[in-house]
């Protein structure tokens, strides 16, 4: 029937068949696997956290207490910078400065054009595009969005 077993379904919510949930739960273990074996990440893959919210308000935490030293900002009153990285996770060989290199995002109804980078229309008959890895860079919040970003 390729649905998830009721009680294998309370380790996370997925309206996933049971075919792409162990799919999807492999690649979740290999990435953790993988931290535990080799050390923090270069790229991390926020579609293996349980709860992705955690993982981004350590980082806007850890940006507060390293970047201001004594005049520590409230975490609330940073947000994020997203900059597509215009490299193939694989060439990713160094911590980003600030915040993290993300993968694991997904396009629905749109694909990222990587020789112009921007949105642009799908393929014909394709739903999803995996997006390429993102920068989530911690700024102060501005009080007015730069022009062309999204």
């Amino acid at each position: 029937m390729n649905k998830v077993p009721d009680s294998w379904g309370s380790f996370y919510f997925s309206l996933k068949a049971l075919s792409r949930w162990l799919e999807d739960i492999i690649n979740r273990m290999n990435f953790f696997g993988t931290w535990c074996t080799r050390g923090l990440p270069y790229v991390y893959n926020i579609s293996a956290f349980m709860y992705p919210n955690g993982f981004l308000t350590a980082l806007t935490q850890r940006f507060s207490r390293k970047s201001f030293g004594a005049n520590i900002v409230s975490i609330d009153k940073l947000s994020f910078d997203y900059i597509v990285v215009p490299r193939p996770t694989s060439d990713i060989t160094e911590y980003a400065k600030d915040g993290a290199y993300v993968t694991g995002l997904i396009l629905e109804g749109a694909k990222w054009n990587r020789e112009k980078h921007h949105l642009m229309e799908p393929d014909i008959m394709d739903l999803y595009e995996d997006m390429p890895v993102i920068h989530f860079k911690p700024i102060v919040t501005r009080t007015k969005p730069l022009p062309n970003s999204y």
